[in-house]
C-alpha cells in the first residue's frame, strides 16, 4: 500500500478491507485473459492496449527515451541526466522572472542506468536487450545480468528469448523483487 494515500487511511481505519494478494492476482489474471482474447497487448506491466494504440508518453518512459518536462513539477529525462522543476508555482514564477532555473539535476552513474534499464525493461513486453546493455554499459554488465539472472530463468521467472529478458506470467507479480535481485549495488 502506497504510503499517505487515502486508501492506505481507510484500510488502516477499517473502513474498507484490504484485499488478499491471491484475489488480486486472480482478478488481474482474469482481465489479462479476456483483454488478450480482445487483442490487447499486455505492453506494460499495468497497461493494455490494441496494437498501434499503445501510450507514447508511457512507452517512452519505460525505453527509456529522452523527455522535457515544462512547468511547475515537471521532470525532463536526457538518457544519463534527470531534471525535475521546483513544485511550488510562485517559486517557479519567481526564479523565471529572475531569470533562473528553478531545476534540480541528478547525473546517473552506469551503475543507476544498468538498474534502470533493468527495473523498466522487466515490466515490459520488450524486456531486457542483452545487445543493448552490452552496446550501452559495456560487456561486465551484461555478463553480470546474465549471471544473476540464471537461477530466475531456471525458476521460469524470466525467459531469454533472442537476445532478450523478459518477465513470464509466472514471475509477473514478483517483477519487482526479481529486478531487484538483478540490480548491481555499488
Amino acid at each position: 500500500m502506497e504510503p499517505k494515500t487515502i486508501l492506505k487511511k481507510l484500510i488502516e481505519k477499517g473502513k474498507i478491507d484490504n484485499i488478499d494478494d491471491e484475489i488480486l492476482k486472480r482478478h488481474n489474471e482474469m482481465i489479462a485473459i479476456e483483454l488478450e482474447k480482445s487483442k490487447y497487448l499486455n505492453y506494460e506491466i499495468s497497461n493494455f492496449a490494441l496494437n498501434n494504440y499503445m501510450s507514447i508518453n508511457n512507452s517512452a518512459y519505460w525505453q527509456r527515451k529522452n523527455y522535457i518536462g515544462l512547468g511547475p513539477s515537471a521532470h525532463s529525462f536526457n538518457g544519463s541526466q534527470r531534471m525535475w522543476n521546483v513544485s511550488n508555482n510562485n517559486q517557479y514564477i519567481k526564479s523565471l522572472y529572475n531569470n533562473k532555473l528553478p531545476i534540480t539535476k541528478e547525473n546517473l552513474t552506469k551503475i543507476d542506468i544498468y538498474n534502470e534499464i533493468v527495473m523498466t525493461g522487466l515490466r515490459t513486453m520488450w524486456g531486457i536487450s542483452l545487445v543493448d546493455i552490452e552496446n550501452d554499459l559495456g560487456k561486465k554488465f551484461k555478463d553480470y545480468l546474465l549471471h544473476k539472472s540464471r537461477i530466475k530463468i531456471e525458476k521460469k521467472l524470466i525467459v531469454l528469448e533472442n537476445n532478450f529478458l523478459k518477465i513470464t506470467s509466472k514471475g509477473r507479480f514478483l517483477s519487482d523483487g526479481i529486478a531487484s535481485d538483478l540490480f548491481m549495488l555499488t
